[in-house]
């Protein structure tokens, strides 16, 4: 029953962000389960005892739920509100990843329990990562949009990226990028050695 008001509450809110009130019954259970697996894909692989790193995963799944549930109400916010809402998001996402980060640097069971998960953590960002490059970002100024940002190739967008033309747009993919280096080392250690 849990599962059954996830999949359908998560439908629900892919509706409201797409703004499509009419689906193919292919598609609202591609999008939806897509969606399922994107946000909670990392709690199948964290073990159930570790508590620690079950309450982290889920105040950053939460973090990042939130520029969904911005990105639906943004017909009704003005757009200085929305812009100032979805930066600020934007900016506690970055930052959660830096304390994930931070707390495996420093706690050996989180750092544990993370290498346990890192396969979960790691699709999460990836599926993250990729559109979020290819569509572009909020970071962008006036004089440079999203639009522009889309219609350039992989490797005009990597130029541009490392000519630090957009430095919070690097900033964001690059603590992302850090991160799935980080935990895919952590898992690899944790299988050549038993241990992190």
């Amino acid at each position: 029953m849990i599962c059954m008001t996830k999949l359908f509450l998560l439908y629900l809110l892919s509706r409201m962000v797409t703004g499509v009130k009419t689906h193919s019954i292919m598609s609202v259970v591609l999008q939806t389960t897509k969606t399922f697996i994107h946000h909670t894909g990392s709690f199948f692989f964290i073990p159930s005892d570790a508590y620690d790193v079950i309450i982290i995963t889920s105040i950053w799944r939460f973090i990042s739920m939130n520029g969904h549930a911005i990105l639906t109400m943004r017909k009704k916010l003005s757009n200085e509100t929305y812009n100032r809402l979805m930066w600020i998001i934007a900016h506690m996402r970055n930052a959660i990843v830096v304390v994930v980060i931070a707390l495996c640097l420093a706690y050996p069971t989180i750092r544990h329990g993370f290498a346990l998960s890192a396969c979960g953590h790691v699709a999460y960002m990836l599926v993250r990562m990729g559109p979020v490059f290819r569509i572009g970002s909020l970071y962008f100024p006036e004089e440079s949009p999203a639009s522009r940002w889309a219609a350039l190739t992989d490797t005009q967008r990597l130029t541009e990226l490392l000519s630090l033309k957009h430095p919070w747009f690097l900033l964001e993919l690059g603590i992302l990028f850090v991160a799935c280096v980080y935990f895919l080392l952590l898992r690899v250690q944790l299988l050549l050695y038993g241990t992190v």
